[in-house]
This record gives C-alpha cells, structure tokens and sequence, in this order.
C-alpha cells in the first residue's frame, strides 16, 4: 500500500485522528493544525478535543506550541505560505477571531495529556462506567509494588521452609 502525503489543511476531520510517526518528523506541527481546523471547522471547544501523547516532554511542547499558534493566529502573525494561512482564509475574520480569542481563554481547560494521564482522568470522571473506586491511583512506575510482592512472597515462603 502506497502511503499518501497528508495535507493537513484537507485531511477528514470526521472520527478519530491519530497521528503516529518517528521523532523529528512533524507530530507536533500536524496536532496544532488539526486542532486548529476542529476549532474553526468542526465548532469545537478546546475542552471538547483530547490530545493524548506520551511523554511529560511532548506534553509539556505540544502545549506551548498549540499555544503559540492559536496566539499567532489571533494576531496575524503567521507566515504567508504557512498551511496555516490556507486553513485561517476559511472562515471569515469576525468569525475567525471570536472562535480563536475563545480558544485562547479556555486553554488551560484543554485535555493536552499524556497516556498515563489520560487514563487516569477517564477513571476518576467515569468512576461508576469502569467500575473503578474514586480514589482509584493509576501508577506509573510500578517497581516499588513489584518489590513489596516479591518481599512478601519470599517472607512467606522461608516461613514455609523446614528449619536445618
């Protein structure tokens, strides 16, 4: 199967889109411009589009990018040859500007997350739909709990063990 260049500015909108694809390559470039267009096409609410990533690091670019181009786009300042150009002429400026000022004052309520946290919040928000407990922890980094397990398990097990 031949791949196809994605051309952000005319890429569906509609259902899920996941963005996969090696360091370096554009990731965070193609998420702002995506949610842009959810933003100024599809009526979205920042609140209302979840960007789940990976990393802490990614998270923590991807906001002050998402950031920086809703910022540049609210104030004109994007390069003319930018995709974004394309995808700003769209939508008259009244429009255009109500829809980006809007976005910019309900930023921090955006669910910029990672996996971990992504999970997390969904268990505590829909606590009775997964059956989990509301103070449910989601961990990260589990070696500690493996290290109790197998101190208990080996405590337990000399116990069993004849005496010499």
């Amino acid at each position: 199967m031949k791949e196809k260049e994605l051309i952000l500015s005319e890429c569906s909108l509609d259902g899920i889109v996941l963005v996969e694809a090696s360091a370096g390559t554009g990731k965070t470039y193609s998420i702002t411009r995506i949610v842009l267009r959810l933003l100024l096409e599809k009526n979205l609410e920042m609140e209302e589009i979840a960007i789940v990533t990976f990393t802490e690091a990614s998270r923590y670019d991807l906001i002050g990018r998402m950031r920086s181009v809703l910022q540049n786009a609210l104030e004109d300042r994007i390069e003319k040859n930018d995709e974004l150009t394309r995808i700003l002429s769209r939508i008259p400026e009244n429009e255009r500007m109500e829809i980006l000022s809007r976005a910019l004052a309900s930023f921090d309520r955006a669910a910029i997350l990672t996996i971990h946290g992504f999970c997390h919040r969904i268990l505590r928000e829909f606590a009775f739909e997964t059956g989990s407990l509301f103070e449910s922890e989601v961990i990260a980094d589990t070696m500690d709990l493996k290290r109790a397990a197998a101190g208990i398990f080996w405590r337990k097990k000399m116990k069993e063990l004849p005496e010499f």
